[in-house]
């Protein structure tokens, strides 16, 4: 039986980047993000009112574990950190493809 939620105010699901590499290849790493998941019609409306995609990003995403800087420092969670990860389209690009993935519940692949 399946019983009806309206309401998953907070997910954790694993962001995928692949990173360009050189010969058309990509690297993948990984990093958790805790999504913030929005009703529909909540979702449509900041998709017409965002200002940008970090400023979606920023409503969507609010926290993550595993995410570090080039030295391995884990990164904590700003709107700052937001704003530069969108800069990378392969970061940007991984983030709302997870974000649409726990918001429909298909199941990340490996």
């Amino acid at each position: 039986m399946f019983k009806m939620v309206k309401t998953i105010n907070r997910l954790e699901w694993p962001v995928k980047v692949q990173v360009p590499a050189d010969g058309g290849k990509t690297d993948t790493h990984e990093f958790t993000a805790v999504f913030k998941l929005l009703p529909q019609a909540e979702y449509d409306k900041l998709l017409r009112t965002a200002e940008d995609d970090a400023a979606m990003l920023g409503e969507l995403v609010q926290g993550w574990h595993g995410l570090t800087d080039e030295a391995g420092e884990e990164l904590e969670y700003s709107l700052d950190v937001i704003k530069e990860l969108c800069q990378y389209p392969f970061i940007r690009t991984a983030i709302f493809r997870a974000y649409g993935e726990a918001a429909s519940g298909v199941a990340s692949k490996n």
